[in-house]
């Protein structure tokens, strides 16, 4: 390297090292000796070939080793950002909700015919077809790995053991599925709860409920509770063990009034009992009675009667989730009606309560920890620190805001045809795009793939720390993103289709 002579820059330039001159054929120096030729020592000794060469200048050693040191400089930090590249991949390959990498256009896989997936499991993607049969398909091939036939004439709805019952959400990986299948074709029932094993398929055990079909909800870990109103209008509920399918019990209440609609029947568990009810009830003369009307009450575990901890819906437990840490989150009406969000620690005592409903995302790759996301009955967003209790930022949130994924820092959110990307450090608005679908996206950590909701149409990807366009591809009829092990299912009117 040498500096150049205008400025103090360093200039790069290539040194090569110079071969020794031959040495010469005669073997009696001139006298007194050529210019040039290098003087004997006065002890005698044999003469450094290398003494009569000129050193380096003292401006090329300094450059030399400026420029070594920068090299070396440049060398760590490469290998200390390779390194934490990797680990980031590595932590990324283990939070679910991740889907392959982006950074190129993705292309169609496999196309299988089908409606909506309903879990995923050691490769298995489990999926409802036209309403006949309940299928699993290779996550990598889209082969049919397992088929159940459904009765001629029938249909049927799977979820989850242990989640909200036939809810269209992301689809989250589960050992048991509990499916409702809604046929004449069973001797006297309308309706077959059946235990399907996702890995392979096999019924591992039902029952059958006679009656309309009024609500299914999850209870306890893995089980159901399921109500039907019979022929005589009466209400009956029955609790299904969601491991066999056997009835754990089941009871008849009394029944309907002519004048109640059986649609508008509620049924929830809370305190260890479940209260069936008709909410707002209806009066004689068609005005509403601000209380709810209960019809009975039974116990969680037994199935005998029971009276309700709480007087209506206040108290109910609408939500609750378990922790990465060991705590629990609750969710539950107060009192006065107001819902409220409290957070248990291992030993069950209660650390923290908020007015407001947890504003979750569909993913989170662990940058919602120790925090707590809160749309507060006054409109407002506001994160908790778990740790602290304190609030670190509220925003007024957007009216039909709904959010969708936190990763990498940023909370992604979407209205209509907007997805904003809020800094979960500030809550300010990082990026926002115009003409997508957010509330299907999907990510890989360090992009996101959005569902084109304007003219265009297609797919397009997007830099997840400024929302940079980086690539388009076309993909018909596209109408919904979903996560999988391994892959992205596209969802269409008709078929499931990887990319990848």
């Amino acid at each position: 390297m040498r500096r150049h002579r205008d400025a103090d820059e360093l200039v790069e330039v290539e040194l090569l090292d110079a071969e020794p001159s031959a040495p010469s054929m005669s073997t009696t120096p001139p006298a007194g000796g050529a210019p040039g030729t290098p003087l004997p020592h006065a002890d005698g000794a044999e003469p450094d070939e290398r003494a009569g060469r000129p050193g380096p200048s003292r401006a090329r050693r300094v450059a030399w080793g400026v420029g070594a040191a920068a090299l070396a400089c440049v060398v760590v930090v490469n290998v200390v950002e390779h390194r934490a590249a990797v680990a980031e991949d590595a932590r990324l390959a283990q939070v679910d909700g991740i889907v392959p990498s982006l950074a190129e256009p993705v292309t169609e896989v496999w196309r299988h015919p089908g409606w909506y997936p309903v879990t995923v499991t050691d490769g298995v993607v489990v999926a409802e077809g036209d309403g006949s049969a309940l299928e699993g398909l290779d996550s990598r091939t889209g082969e049919v790995v397992w088929r159940v036939e459904r009765p001629t004439g029938g249909h049927g709805w799977c979820s989850p053991a242990g989640t909200e019952a036939f809810a269209f959400r992301e689809i989250p990986p589960a050992e048991r599925l509990i499916c409702t299948v809604t046929t004449d074709a069973f001797p006297g029932a309308q309706h077959r709860i059946e235990v399907v094993d996702p890995r392979t398929g096999e019924v591992l055990g039902g029952t059958e409920l006679t009656g309309t079909l009024v609500s299914t909800s999850p209870v306890g870990e893995t089980d159901l509770l399921v109500a039907v109103v019979d022929g005589s209008r009466r209400l009956v509920l029955a609790r299904i063990d969601g491991l066999t399918g056997a009835r754990v019990w089941q009871v008849t209440g009394p029944a309907l009034p002519e004048d109640v609609d059986q649609n508008s029947l509620s049924v929830w568990e809370h305190g260890g009992v479940v209260v069936a009810e008709v909410p707002g009830w209806t009066l004689p003369g068609g005005d509403m009675d601000d209380d709810a009307l209960p019809l009975f009450s039974v116990s969680t575990e037994t199935g005998e009667p029971a009276d309700a901890t709480t007087d209506g819906p206040s108290g109910q437990v609408w939500f609750e989730r378990s922790l990465r840490d060991g705590r629990t989150m609750r969710v539950a009406s107060s009192d006065e009606g107001v819902m409220t969000t409290q957070l248990e620690d291992a030993a069950g005592q209660v650390v923290l309560e908020r007015e407001g409903w947890p504003w979750m995302p569909g993913m989170d790759d662990g940058s919602l920890d120790d925090t707590l996301l809160l749309y507060r009955s006054d409109g407002d967003l506001e994160l908790v620190d778990l740790r602290s209790g304190e609030t670190r930022w509220t925003i007024t949130k957007a009216p039909d805001a709904s959010p969708a994924l936190a990763v990498g820092g940023r909370l992604l959110v979407f209205e209509h045809n907007w997805a904003r990307a809020l800094d979960l450090d500030t809550g300010e608005v990082i990026w926002e795009l115009q003409g997508v679908t957010g509330y299907s996206a999907v990510t890989d950590g360090r992009r996101v793939l959005f569902v084109r909701s304007d003219a265009e149409g297609g797919l397009s990807a997007h830099d997840l720390r400024d929302g940079t366009e980086l690539w388009r591809t076309e993909q018909p009829g596209v109408q919904r993103l979903l996560a999988v092990p391994g892959a992205t299912i596209a969802l269409t009117e008709s078929a499931l289709v990887a990319l990848g």
